[in-house]
C-alpha cells in the first residue's frame, strides 16, 4: 500500500461529505481504488465571494503509486500514518500526587480534570459555587426580567464555567494531544463527531448544556462528588504546602443565592484549625451549629445543606476557576501563593445584521442553510503601531448578554445557539492592555470601567450604547437600533466615561474593518463594555508540574489561572494534570 495525503480538496458546498467521489475525479481514480479514506481537517473556504467551497485534507492508501502532477501537484504528497500518543509521552505518570483530590470550579478545566482523574483511580470532590447548568438557565433568565444580580448563580459562574453562556466555539490555535482528548471526550458525550476534524467547530450553549449532563452523570458513575453552590473561602499552608480548605455554603433564599456569614471571618488559618481532633475526626465550631468532617466524609447532604463554613484537610488542591474569580486572587495574595500581573484586553461589543456580515463574506445568493452564519476576523495596528483592535469570540446569528461578577458592575458578552441562526451578529472588538506593575492594576482597571458602565446605565444593567457612526463623531445617538441585549440600552457618548486611549485605538480599528467589511460602521451598534477576554493575572506556576511555584499541592489551571484561553484549551488544561498525575506511594 501507498500513503498519501491530499490538501484543500475541493468539495461542492452542496456536496458535504463527499469527498471520496472528489478525490477521484482528481486523481482519475475509481472510487472503490481509494482505501482507509480518512478526514484530518475541513473547512469552508469562501476566499471567492458568491461561490464558496468545503476544504479538505485527507489521508488515504493506494494499491499502487500516483504522481504529483497538474492540478493536483500541489495537493497530492505521500505521507505515513505514525500517530503520537499520550500514551507514549514520557511526562505521563511523573508528578505524585495524594489519592483524594479537591478541585474547586466546574467550568472547563475543573470538570475535564475531575473526569480523568477519576479514570486514573483518583478520588475527586469537585465544589462549585454556582448551581448546575439546569438551575442555572434558570437563574439567568430570572435576571433578565426582574435585574436582581446572583453573585453566584449567573453568566459567568455555575457548571459549565463562562464557556456554557457564549458562542460555544471549539476551535484553538493550539491542536496538541490534550486538545485532540478533549474533542474526542465530546464525541462520547454525544457532541457531532465532526468537531474532531472541521476546523471551526462549534457547540453553541443548548448543546453544550446535554454535554455537561451527561459529563456530570459520568462523573458521578466513577464515583466523583459533585458539590453545588459552594465556594471556596481560604486556604491553610503550613511550611509551603496546602494542607486544608475553607468552603462555604450557599443558601438559597427566594430563589436567589445568598452566602451564609461565618461567625469566625477570616484569619489565619493556621489559627482556625484549632479544633478537637478525636480518631482523625476534626470538630471545628464555625457557626450556631458544630460541623463534624473526617477526611473520608463526602455527604452531599452535609456539603449542601449545612447553613455554615467549615475547614475540611486537602493534600492536594486543583484551583480551576474562571478569570472572574477575583475573590480567589484577593484570598490568594493575603495568603501568600505566588502572582503576577499580565497583559490582557478590553473594548466593546459590536452588533450588525447577520444579513449584512453574510454578504460581505459570503457573496451575494449563497445559501447559508448550507455555510452557516458569515463569521469575521479582523485585526488591525492602532496609534502609529503602538497598539492594536482585533475582534474576539465573534458570535453568528447570536445574542448580547450581560455578564458581572460584583454587585455594581456591568460587563457584556456574546453568546449563540446551535444553529446560529438569528438575525443579529456580534463580535468583541478589542484593545490590547500591557501588564500592570501594580500586581492587581489590571483588576482595578476593570472594576473602574465595569462601575462607570453600571452608573452610565441607570445601575439596572441596562447597558450604554452607541453607533459606530456617533461614535466616531464623538456624539450621542438620538435614538438606538434594535438590539438583542435583554436588559435594555441607554444612549451614551463613550468618550465621556471610557479609558480614552482605548476609544482611540478602537475608532481606528473601526475606520480600518469598514474597508474590509463596508456597512461595519454605517450599520454598526457599540454595546459597552466588553472586559472578560481574559485575566489580568496570573497563578505562578511550574510548567512541568502545573503546580504552585511556591505552594505544593495547589494546581492551578485554565483561564483563572492565566494559561488558557477558551473551552478547549482550558479543558486541556485539565486533561494534562491529570496525564501527569500518578498516586503517592503510601
Amino acid at each position: 500500500m501507498f500513503t498519501y495525503r491530499y490538501r484543500e480538496l475541493s468539495v461542492a458546498l452542496a456536496k458535504k461529505g463527499e469527498y471520496r467521489a472528489a478525490l477521484a475525479r482528481e486523481l482519475r481514480l475509481h472510487p472503490e481504488e481509494i482505501f482507509n479514506l480518512q478526514v484530518e481537517r475541513f473547512s469552508l473556504d469562501s476566499r471567492r465571494k458568491g461561490d464558496p467551497k468545503w476544504s479538505y485534507n485527507v489521508i488515504f492508501d493506494l494499491k499502487r503509486e500516483v504522481r504529483a502532477t497538474g492540478n493536483h501537484a500541489k495537493g497530492l504528497v505521500a505521507a505515513t500514518r505514525d500517530k503520537e500518543s499520550l500514551e507514549t509521552d514520557p511526562q505521563k505518570s511523573t508528578v505524585a500526587m495524594p489519592g483524594h483530590v479537591d478541585v474547586i470550579g466546574a467550568g472547563p478545566s475543573g470538570l475535564w480534570a475531575a473526569l480523568h482523574l477519576l479514570r486514573k483511580g483518583f478520588s475527586v470532590d469537585l465544589y462549585e459555587q454556582g448551581k448546575c447548568v439546569e438551575e442555572r438557565f434558570r437563574d439567568i433568565r430570572r435576571f433578565f426580567v426582574d435585574r436582581k444580580f446572583n453573585a453566584y448563580s449567573n453568566v459567568l459562574f455555575g457548571e459549565g464555567g463562562a464557556g456554557a453562556f457564549s458562542d460555544g466555539k471549539l476551535n484553538t490555535r493550539t491542536r496538541n494531544l490534550f486538545v485532540e482528548q478533549v474533542l474526542h471526550d465530546m464525541v462520547d458525550f454525544g457532541v457531532d463527531e465532526s468537531v474532531v476534524t472541521f476546523a471551526k467547530p462549534h457547540i453553541g450553549t443548548d448543546r453544550l448544556v446535554l454535554l455537561l449532563r451527561k459529563m456530570r452523570a459520568e462523573i458521578a458513575k466513577l464515583g466523583g462528588r459533585i458539590h453545588f453552590s459552594t465556594t471556596l473561602e481560604d486556604i491553610e499552608i503550613k511550611q509551603g504546602r496546602i494542607t486544608a480548605i475553607k468552603l462555604r455554603n450557599v443558601i438559597l433564599e427566594g430563589g436567589h443565592s445568598r452566602p451564609i456569614e461565618s461567625m469566625d471571618p477570616i484569619g489565619h488559618p493556621t489559627d482556625s484549625l484549632q479544633g478537637d481532633r478525636r480518631n482523625g475526626i476534626q470538630l471545628k465550631e464555625t457557626s450556631t451549629e458544630s460541623v463534624i468532617l473526617s477526611k473520608r466524609s463526602a455527604s452531599k447532604d452535609l456539603y449542601l445543606n449545612s447553613s455554615t463554613s467549615y475547614w475540611k484537610p486537602c493534600e492536594a488542591l486543583v484551583l480551576a476557576v474562571g478569570h472572574s474569580a477575583r475573590s480567589i486572587y484577593e484570598m490568594l495574595h493575603a495568603r501568600g501563593v505566588a502572582l503576577e500581573s499580565k497583559a490582557f484586553a478590553m473594548g466593546v461589543r459590536v452588533e450588525h445584521p447577520q444579513q449584512l456580515i453574510n454578504m460581505r463574506q459570503l457573496g451575494l445568493n449563497v445559501d447559508t442553510k448550507l455555510t452557516g452564519s458569515a463569521e469575521y476576523f479582523l485585526a488591525t495596528p492602532t496609534l502609529n503601531k503602538t497598539s492594536s483592535a482585533y475582534s474576539f469570540c465573534m458570535c453568528p446569528g447570536g445574542v448580547l448578554v450581560p455578564c458581572a461578577s460584583e454587585p455594581g458592575t456591568l460587563a457584556t458578552n456574546g453568546m449563540s445557539y446551535s444553529r446560529r441562526n438569528g438575525p443579529f451578529a456580534n463580535g468583541a472588538i478589542a484593545v490590547p492592555i500591557a501588564a500592570s506593575e501594580k500586581l492587581f492594576g489590571g483588576l482595578e482597571f476593570q472594576r473602574k470601567i465595569e462601575s462607570d458602565a453600571y452608573a452610565v446605565g441607570g445601575k439596572s444593567y441596562a447597558a450604554p450604547a452607541q453607533s459606530i457612526k456617533a461614535f466616531l463623531a464623538h456624539r450621542e445617538d438620538k435614538s438606538l437600533p434594535k438590539s438583542t441585549y435583554p436588559c435594555g440600552l441607554v444612549q451614551s457618548n463613550l468618550w465621556d466615561w471610557m479609558d480614552k486611549t482605548i476609544c482611540m485605538s478602537l475608532a481606528e480599528g473601526f475606520q480600518n474593518f469598514d474597508k474590509k467589511i463596508p456597512g461595519f460602521i454605517e450599520e454598526g451598534l457599540i454595546v459597552a463594555p466588553e472586559t472578560r477576554t481574559s485575566s489580568p493575572l496570573r497563578m505562578s506556576r511550574n510548567n512541568e508540574t502545573l503546580e504552585s511555584v511556591n505552594t505544593k499541592g495547589l494546581f492551578v489551571l485554565g483561564e483563572g489561572a492565566g494559561y488558557s484561553g477558551g473551552i478547549v484549551t482550558s479543558a486541556a488544561d485539565g486533561v494534562r494534570l491529570a496525564h501527569y498525575a500518578k498516586k503517592e506511594s503510601l
